[in-house]
């Protein structure tokens, strides 16, 4: 899929937005009851469960630009899990804003805006950031259509008069 494609079928997407919709919402919900008790693992668990049964149908419809980004969230929920996160509160914070910015995101492309995984980049930084990642890598989320081909030259290279090419 190229960024910013128009060729991705929005299609299966759309049948599953809602549902993909609800989870992080059960999700989101879930991480603030978390963090509002931290010593209480039980509503971790369930936004663990809720973000990755989202990640699993986001990967399921075909948007690879976005998985990274997926991965990126449950990788944070999982520092969250094993208690290693030193700083709970941006991560949940990071956390909670990916998620807004990915439900979106994707309600976007399915309402036409071109299939553009780099507007997810800021979301994606602050989450490495909170890993201690300092120089996140905009190109983790850049998918380009490496199928395209270029086009046939509808001139001859000598139309200059210019040898380019020994015979």
């Amino acid at each position: 899929m190229s960024e910013g494609s128009t060729d991705f079928d929005v299609g299966p997407l759309s049948w599953v937005l809602p549902e993909i919709d609800q989870a992080l919402v059960r999700g989101l919900d879930a991480l603030t009851q978390f963090h509002a008790a931290p010593k209480d693992r039980a509503p971790l668990r369930h936004a663990q469960a809720h973000v990755h049964q989202a990640a699993g149908a986001i990967q399921m419809v075909g948007l690879d630009a976005v998985v990274p980004f997926t991965d990126e969230i449950e990788r944070g929920l999982d520092r969250l899990a094993s208690g290693t996160a030193t700083e709970v509160d941006a991560t949940v914070g990071a956390i909670d804003h990916a998620c807004r910015k990915l439900k979106i995101f994707l309600a976007e492309v399915v309402a036409g805006v071109p299939l553009q995984a780099l507007k997810l980049f800021p979301e994606y930084a602050a989450m490495q950031a909170t890993r201690g990642i300092k120089a996140a890598a905009a190109s983790d989320l850049f998918y380009p259509d490496l199928a395209a081909r270029i086009p046939e030259r509808p001139w001859p290279l000598r139309s200059s008069g210019m040898k380019l090419c020994p015979d």
